[in-house]
């Protein structure tokens, strides 16, 4: 029967599956894989707040097994809790992030920032979270928080620990030419995205790729995932943290702040890939990324053997172009 519902959900025919969803579930209403599909439906009927309530239903249900069972679930281990965690995880990030536009819409900004905190708390590397708070905050007039999550998007986006994540570690061996070109590209997005923004809050002309790169949206990012990590901690990792903090002085107010060391931080919470499917004989499958919505940036695969390949060649082109000149000199 819940093989059919799945069918159907597959087939687009989400008023049918739903009902089928809903007979299993009066049979067997702690079963969270039918929570899940019929969230799943809820959602792509476009009844966000009912598929927001069943998702979260379902996330208390495996919670409670996975914590009798001693597994650690807490949100600041992404990289570590188990893939119906990191399902149900993307699927109510994408149904809070419907939601806050929905409310964007209604001029409710308050609401649109509660569901927005929510998307971050659990995909805190997703930028597009932070620039649509960023305008909010600014229709809010919280000019401060506003500018706080456009130094994070920048961050996020133009950075080179960004691209260096984005690229498999491969961003520094990339020739300067192609970096150009990448920067260029992401500028271009950025300024279109967000752009506006940063002209209302600051009229001077600033180079975004050396704001990325500053030590300020490196620390917005921290302090914001310090707060994160702290808000969704379990005894177990509390103590863990405690054994990797380092002090680091802010430039704003020299007063310092214990941050987790962030060589520790970066081995253990760097998760760019949130919206990964779940597998077949976990929870059915679902698309998570709409293209509307929430962008996946790729880039080219430059290997080291490409790179010294490529300059070898520029090398060839420029000495036969100096013999040319040589020639024409004589």
């Amino acid at each position: 029967m819940s093989s059919y519902a799945i069918r159907l959900l597959k087939q687009e025919k989400y008023q049918e599956s739903n009902a089928l969803t809903r007979q299993l579930l009066e049979v067997d209403p702690k079963n969270y894989r039918l929570l899940i599909l019929s969230a799943d439906c809820q959602y792509f009927l476009n009844n966000y707040e009912k598929s927001l309530e069943e998702y979260e239903n379902a996330k208390s249900i495996i919670s409670k097994l996975l914590t009798d069972s001693n597994h650690c679930i807490c949100d600041n281990n992404v990289m570590k809790i188990p893939e119906s965690i990191n399902s149900i995880n993307g699927r109510i990030c994408l149904a809070c992030y419907q939601l806050s536009k929905s409310r964007i819409k209604q001029s409710d900004w308050s609401k649109a920032i509660n569901y927005l905190d929510r998307c971050i708390r659990l995909a805190p590397f997703q930028s597009e979270f932070y620039m649509t708070r960023a305008l909010v905050h600014y229709q809010s007039n919280h000019t401060e928080h506003s500018w706080n999550d456009i130094l994070i998007f920048v961050y996020l986006n133009l950075s080179d620990w960004a691209l260096c994540q984005r690229t498999n570690g491969k961003w520094s061996i990339y020739p300067m030419w192609y970096q150009t070109i990448v920067h260029n590209r992401l500028l271009s997005q950025v300024n279109e995205q967000i752009g506006p923004l940063i002209h209302r809050l600051t009229p001077k002309y600033i180079d975004l790729v050396k704001v990325a790169n500053s030590k300020e949206c490196e620390l917005s990012l921290l302090k914001n995932l310090r707060r994160i990590i702290n808000e969704n901690k379990c005894a177990a990792c509390q103590r863990a943290r405690d054994a990797s903090t380092t002090k680091i002085t802010f430039p704003t107010n020299g007063n310092q702040q214990t941050l987790e060391n962030p060589i520790d931080w970066l081995n253990n919470h760097v998760w760019f890939n949130l919206f990964s499917e779940p597998r077949d004989n976990n929870v059915i499958k679902m698309h998570f990324v709409n293209s509307d919505d929430i962008t996946q940036k790729t880039f080219t695969d430059v290997g080291e053997d490409d790179y010294k390949q490529i300059n070898a060649k520029i090398k060839e082109i420029r000495q036969k172009n100096f013999a040319r000149q040589y020639m024409y000199t004589k």
